[in-house]
């Protein structure tokens, strides 16, 4: 065998070797098993599923939360009560004194206030709310009363208006905290008058209330007390003296608490109180003064304001009574606000909701997410029947606004409104 020979085998055997370890070393030691291969894809889809559920923990962080609005009224005794007094017998339906349907109310005057009347009021945590800023005062129909009414008492009738909006919900009235010099019932929202009052009678003595806590003037001493003739009006009614409770103590002191909010609901309502005061003899016109003290706490939650835009990126927003289509509404996106949080099936305008597209057996939601103020948000595009928003009167020839409502997953409510132009068929 040649020298030549030789180193070629020598060559050819090293090759064989580099070839073999290279195999080893990419292939055949790479080889996995089935069960092998099926771990390592599930350690992918285990991980990949971390990954997404940590995207959506981020986004959800990030998402502002949508609170409705907590609105919260005031309502004081002040100068805004309206008040009557002069009832007569003819006044007088089933026991109950019922003001007439043409009676004049007059605004109630801040009173003269005696001085026991603030320092003896509790409980000491309710006469801290009753004067909390907003506070209230005491009033009666005039700055102080007359000589003869001081003789013969007065029964004055005080109602104020409670404005809530249509729109409001959740409505909690549960401060209502009042008391008089020196006796009182009241109704919420009952033009009559009568029945069973929605609150006391306070202050009066047992046995006496709406029905029978007065008397009619005839010329003769009827008060149970001190004649009080020469100051009556025949026919008119006034208080016995044995009715109230100052009779038996000063118990006009003590701050009545309740609870109205079942009492109330969206639109006008009426607070009215008949205020009493009792029938005794002064020594002066300060010596039998009257006042009446309230206060009255409402809440209510309102829908979240949203920007609508009716006919995205179009103005005046024109809409043609004759057009058979979809007239498209955005409700825009924003920093503080996601359209995913909104449930599509309470869009309406005007108690039309959301047209449908797709097949008869499975109709779809006609509404679509997407950017279309290119401000960086996705908005909710919602899109209604033209003919049904006219059939349903939504949509008239006179219409300048549409008026969008709805609700996010969670319940709360959102509301938009947007300004449209009416184009003649």
């Amino acid at each position: 065998m040649t020298s030549q020979t030789l180193n070629f085998e020598l060559m050819m055997q090293k090759s064989s070797e580099s070839v073999t370890k290279n195999l080893y070393l990419h292939g055949t030691h790479n080889i996995r098993t089935p069960r092998e291969g099926e771990q390592s894809m599930r350690k992918k889809i285990y991980f990949v599923a971390i990954a997404l559920m940590a995207v959506f923990i981020i986004s959800c962080a990030l998402t502002p939360a949508v609170y409705a609005p907590i609105v919260t009224d005031y309502y004081v005794s002040d100068t805004t009560d309206l008040w009557w007094s002069g009832a007569n017998s003819g006044h007088i339906v089933s026991g109950y004194i019922v003001p007439p349907s043409d009676a004049v109310w007059s605004p109630a005057v801040l009173c003269w206030e005696h001085s026991s009347w603030n320092p003896n009021l509790y409980p000491a945590d309710r006469k801290t709310k009753l004067f909390e800023t907003p506070s209230a005062d005491w009033i009666w129909k005039s700055y102080q009363i007359t000589t003869g009414e001081s003789y013969t008492g007065d029964i004055v009738f005080f109602k104020k208006q409670i404005d809530i909006p249509e729109c409001a919900s959740s409505i909690t009235a549960d401060l209502f905290i009042i008391t008089a010099d020196n006796a009182y019932y009241f109704y919420v929202n009952n033009p009559s008058w009568s029945g069973i009052p929605d609150g006391g009678p306070a202050n009066f003595v047992s046995g006496y209330g709406p029905t029978n806590f007065y008397y009619t003037a005839d010329g003769t001493h009827k008060s149970g007390g001190t004649n009080s003739v020469s100051y009556e009006t025949i026919g008119n009614l006034y208080p016995l003296e044995a009715c109230t409770g100052a009779q038996a103590s000063d118990i006009w002191s003590s701050i009545e608490l309740y609870d109205i909010t079942l009492l109330l609901d969206t639109g006008e309502n009426w607070l009215q109180i008949v205020a009493v005061n009792e029938h005794a003899p002064p020594t002066g016109p300060t010596t039998n003064p009257a006042g009446l003290i309230y206060k009255l706490v409402v809440s209510y939650e309102v829908p979240v304001e949203v920007d609508i835009d009716v006919k995205p990126c179009s103005y005046p927003n024109s809409i043609c009574l004759s057009d058979q289509g979809l007239l498209p509404v955005a409700i825009l996106g924003s920093e503080t606000f996601d359209v995913n949080q909104i449930n599509p099936e309470t869009i309406n305008v005007g108690g039309v909701y959301l047209a449908t597209r797709g097949s008869i057996k499975k109709p779809k939601l006609a509404y679509s997410l997407e950017d279309v103020n290119t401000d960086g948000y996705i908005d909710l595009i919602a899109f209604f029947n033209i003919q049904e928003l006219i059939s349903e009167g939504v949509l008239a020839a006179d219409t300048t606004a549409l008026k969008l409502d709805g609700n996010l997953y969670d319940g709360t409510r959102i509301t938009g409104t947007d300004s449209v132009r009416v184009v003649p068929p």
